[in-house]
């Protein structure tokens, strides 16, 4: 797992450093109710943050009060006793501004590695789900809006 989360590692500090982008803020709630799954999502964060390029905040519960400090660019919500994972992002990952898509590519590929394919990955652009959920997290101010011109 851990040559798979470092092919993770490259793959963002390509698409997101070489840009000089500031650090990606990512949110995780983590639901599972396994010590592996915590282990495998404890895998992935420090996989990311060892790049220097993300900062990570997780939750062990959804959030539902608004968030007052500085907003997500994205959230991944890791449920219980299922097989998905939810990616939200600001808009739909094919209107987002440059290099967002590759960072989400990026990470969403180090969750099916970290899982090693046990869990798939859904984003807003594939299940409408994710879509609405990925609104209610912008509303709360979870997550931040992006200017998709």
């Amino acid at each position: 797992m851990r040559k798979a989360l470092a092919l993770v590692v490259t793959l963002l500090a390509l698409g997101w450093g070489s840009l000089g982008q500031q650090t990606l803020r990512l949110l995780i709630v983590d639901q599972t109710g396994t010590m592996e799954e915590s282990l495998r999502i404890l895998a992935f964060v420090r996989a990311v943050r060892a790049t220097g390029l993300v900062t990570v905040k997780a939750l062990a519960g959804f959030p539902t009060e608004p968030w007052t400090e500085e907003p997500f660019v994205f959230a991944i919500v890791i449920p219980p006793q299922t097989e998905l994972i939810w990616f939200c992002t600001p808009a739909p990952v094919n209107y987002l501004p440059d290099p967002l898509p590759e960072a989400y590519n990026a990470l969403a590929g180090g969750l099916v590695q970290a899982f090693e394919g046990r869990r798939q990955v859904r984003g807003s652009h594939e299940d409408v789900y994710v879509l609405f959920l990925s609104g209610y997290l912008q509303r709360l101010n979870y997550l931040v809006g992006v200017d998709a011109q």
